[in-house]
Parts: C-alpha cells; structure tokens; sequence
C-alpha cells in the first residue's frame, strides 16, 4: 500500500515538472548614442524591451517592473545629454521587435512610460502625466522590424545662430 502512495506522488511531481516550458531568451540592441550637436541632432539606442500595454494581461507586479526598468535605462542615457537638448524639439521614438503592433493604438501605448520618463527628463517636471504635455515637444512615433528588443530615440532641434 505504500509502495502504491508513494508511486502516485512520484507521478504527479513528474507531470508538473514537465509543464514547465522555457522561453527562448530575448535578444536586446547594443547601446549607443550618436551625438551631432552642430546641426542639433541626438540619436539614442536603447536595450529596452516594449510591450503593448493596452493588451497585455499580467499582474502589476510584473508590469511596475517593467515601467521601473524603462524608466531607470531612460534616467541613465539622459544624463550627459538633457542639457543640451534645447525646445522647441521633435522627438521621434521608433520601436524595434521582432513583430509590428498596431500603429494607431498599441504604438503610443507601448511607448508611454519611455515618452513619459523623457519628458520628466528635459523639462525637469517629474510631476506625472504634465511633462509630456509640454506645447515645445512634438512626439512622432514609428516602428522597426528587427531580430532583437530596442528602442530609437531621435532627438532634433533647430540651432540658435548665436
């Protein structure tokens, strides 16, 4: 009788190790930053990783993790360059996955709290959803197909003559 109880956990311990299935590992772009200062021009390449957020089903836990890493590798590449940015400016965001999302709706969405953590950056506003809504900043948004994760930051501004 033992024998027997002891076989039927052997078996379900079995079945559930199985279930488990791993993914295969996100490949992310290598950084870099190409700084033109003299025709005001910054473009930035970012390892980061956008999901539609107005599709996407997971716990918060999962997804305050996610906006929290966005919002850090957006604090980091911005220090040596806020302060050459002057307004008004176009920024221009372009998405590089694997696979496109909707333009209209998922685009902008998946970029949210990248474009919020950009804004906060040049205007020094940190207050939420006012940095953004700055009447200097044109926000353009594209998307690219690549085999590894990323993010094309494109900052332009019209030099002073002076």
């Amino acid at each position: 009788m033992d024998n027997y109880l002891f076989e039927v956990k052997l078996k379900k311990k079995k079945a559930a190790s199985k279930s488990k299935t791993r993914k295969k590992p996100i490949k992310f772009v290598t950084q870099e930053e190409h700084i033109d200062l003299t025709n005001g021009r910054i473009l930035l390449i970012l390892p980061i990783e956008t999901v539609s957020e107005g599709n996407c089903f997971e716990p918060w836990q999962k997804r305050y993790a996610r906006h929290k890493i966005q919002k850090k590798i957006i604090w980091l590449s911005m220090l040596k360059i806020k302060y050459e940015i002057s307004l008004p400016c176009i920024i221009t965001f372009c998405r590089l996955a694997p696979r496109t999302l909707d333009a209209h709706d998922n685009l902008p969405m998946s970029l949210k709290y990248i474009v919020d953590a950009v804004a906060s950056e040049i205007t020094g506003d940190y207050r939420p959803g006012f940095s953004d809504n700055n009447k200097q900043i044109s926000w353009k948004y594209s998307q690219e197909k690549s085999s590894a994760y990323g993010v094309k930051i494109d900052f332009s501004w019209k030099k002073s003559n002076s």
